[in-house]
């Protein structure tokens, strides 16, 4: 299955209440919020670079230890419900 990846854009706020840890200022309990805004692809063939909202973004993965050399996914969000079923439909065709 051929994949497309592409840098997010997204914007980080710390959670304000406190989503778990009673008592702490978000920042201090490491309570934060992540908004996806959209991606942005590079496409090789013409050399330049798409950009696409929130919307059309299929999932999305997020490392909360991140070290700046290997990606572990820790969360998975797919914000579009209908994108199970699309790959199963497309699986389907290739058998």
């Amino acid at each position: 299955m051929f994949t497309v990846s592409g840098s997010p854009r997204t914007k980080v706020e710390a959670a304000s209440p406190p989503l778990h840890k009673r008592g702490k200022d978000a920042a201090s309990a490491g309570e934060y919020i992540v908004h996806m805004e959209g991606v942005d692809i590079y496409d090789p063939v013409t050399n330049t670079v798409r950009s696409t909202g929130a919307e059309k973004v299929a999932a999305w993965f997020l490392d909360s230890d991140y070290d700046g050399r290997c990606f572990c996914v820790c969360q998975a969000f797919f914000p579009d419900k209908t994108a199970w079923e699309k790959s199963r439909q497309g699986a389907r065709r290739r058998s």
